[in-house]
């Protein structure tokens, strides 16, 4: 049998190693800012004595359920700054743990614990998350996927915890939501190529859990959730959903988002180029100046990135020219908004393979550019340069 005052000396042993480490987490935040090093050494001894107090101690002492919401945090820490693979596992082994003693008996030893349940599985099924995105043969396992969309879900249904202070209770659930989304999103893109009934409602109910954690967001332009809805409508908008024809409201509403992402965030290539595309979509369909010039921005934005592959370039070089020739019909100064018209067009043949059908017409486009701009300048009474020369 087990001896009470023995026990009793271990728990109290327990709480003290909980003050310890309340000691050494001061240390590292201290230190974080002024010594790496130094405060990589306290984090580092931090995790260790939880390590060795959790793999000692019981979940029936008092201050088990304490240490262990520690080590993950302590654990998690390590991994955001190193990205160790063995942090991530030992948090996804340790919330199994904690899990296991919430969900059953155990959890009458303290009724208010130190991470709500669904906060619990929402990490779990980030982490499984992030781990199917790891490269083979450690990532892709469609089993971690699953678990964690199955995990993310039992989070959303638990819902803050009744603990959680109200002003901080809409960026709780806003994250459960987040969550979900995400791996819901990272299922429907691991489909691709193979579309089927799942995979669409995978798409459908991505959508329906982003657009929730945005309206409980404290700030709805999290560039995250505006980058993963917005590429998620935008697809809806352009790839044929079954049961959905292309709605000109899904494209209106992800060009919003990614502008978010696009002015917030470093630049981002493949984030540019489906703006470029949905604006290009949406002036062919209103010919709208103010969208003229939006779509004029985002190519010029996306001609501004390194190492552009060559028939992209092309493109944004004639999506460009031909946006430009159209300004310089209301344009106060017609013949500036044509001469950078030009100027991108011929770009653009330079770029097109030699056997390109697409040369011939956009031979066609300039000679008729050029054409305006000699009529204009010949009926202002200017004298005009002559026809240029062409590759």
């Amino acid at each position: 049998m087990d001896n009470p005052a023995s026990n009793e000396s271990r728990s109290a042993d327990l709480w003290q190693i909980h003050d310890l480490v309340l000691t050494l987490a001061e240390r590292y935040e201290h230190l974080a800012g002024a010594d790496a090093d130094a405060a990589r050494a306290s984090l580092d001894e931090l995790v260790e004595l939880l390590d060795q107090a959790l793999a000692d101690a019981g979940a029936a002492h008092s201050a088990w359920p304490v240490l262990m919401s520690m080590a993950i945090d302590g654990h998690g820490e390590r991994w955001l700054l190193t990205g160790a693979a063995a942090d991530r596992e030992a948090m996804i082994g340790l919330l199994d743990r904690y899990l296991a003693w919430l969900m059953g008996p155990g959890h009458s030893v303290l009724p208010n614990p130190p991470m709500p349940a669904a906060e619990a599985y929402r990490q779990r099924a980030w982490l499984l998350g992030d781990r199917f995105t790891d490269p083979p043969p450690a990532g892709g396992d469609r089993a971690d996927l699953d678990l964690a969309v199955a995990q993310a879900s039992a989070a959303v249904r638990l819902g803050p915890d009744a603990e959680i202070p109200a002003e901080d209770e809409g960026d709780f659930a806003a994250s459960l939501h987040l969550t979900l989304g995400r791996l819901l999103a990272i299922r429907y893109e691991s489909t691709g190529g193979q579309p089927g009934e799942r995979r669409w409602s995978d798409g459908e109910a991505a959508i329906a859990e982003l657009r929730l954690a945005r309206a409980r967001l404290s700030d709805p332009d999290e560039p995250e959730v505006c980058w993963f809805l917005g590429n998620l409508l935008a697809d809806r908008y352009s790839g044929g959903w079954p049961g959905t024809a292309s709605d000109p409201a899904d494209r209106d509403d992800a060009l919003r988002l990614l502008a978010v992402v696009a002015e917030i965030e470093e630049s981002d290539q493949l984030t540019l180029i489906t703006l470029v595309d949905l604006a290009s979509s949406r002036v062919a369909d209103t010919s709208d100046r103010g969208h003229r010039d939006e779509l004029i921005r985002w190519v010029e934005r996306l001609l501004a990135e390194p190492e552009l592959e060559q028939s992209l370039a092309a493109d944004a070089h004639g999506t460009l020219g031909f946006a430009l020739s159209d300004r310089a019909e209301y344009a106060d100064d017609p013949k500036v908004e044509r001469a950078a018209a030009i100027a991108h067009l011929e770009a653009e043949l330079e770029l097109r393979p030699a056997e390109d059908p697409d040369r011939w017409s956009l031979l066609g486009a300039l000679a008729e550019i050029h054409w305006t701009t000699w009529a204009e300048t010949t009926a202002s009474g200017r004298s005009w340069t002559g026809w240029p020369t062409w590759p």
